[in-house]
């Protein structure tokens, strides 16, 4: 299910069904439709090698820089919830390097 998933929603040419999935889901969420978006490499990359390796089901940009993860779970999993977070700390810590303003981060 994984992988068919990732063929529909992570491959640049099915960027038109990522769009349309998300403008959905923004729309009920009250937030700004996106008009376009990049697709990026799924993987969190690790700061040390003891660092633990994340792999997201679809990493993306929208054209205002918000960085979204979309991720499909099929199976009632307790640590959902705290992934979760997990995931959104490192996309959104990611975004900036030593010296940068923290103005430069996006939503995540």
């Amino acid at each position: 299910m994984d992988f068919v998933f990732k063929r529909i929603f992570g491959a640049e040419a099915n960027q038109d069904v990522l769009i349309s999935f998300l403008n959905a889901v923004f729309e009920d969420a009250g937030q700004p439709l996106i008009a376009s978006l990049e697709i990026l490499n799924p993987f969190l990359e690790k700061g040390a090698l003891s660092d633990k390796m994340s792999v997201l089901d679809v990493k993306a940009r929208t054209q205002s820089g918000m960085l979204v993860d979309v991720e499909i779970q099929l199976r009632d999993r307790r640590e959902m919830e705290t992934r979760t977070l997990f995931y959104w700390s490192k996309l959104f810590q990611g975004q900036l390097q030593e010296g940068d303003s923290y103005r430069r981060l996006h939503k995540a």
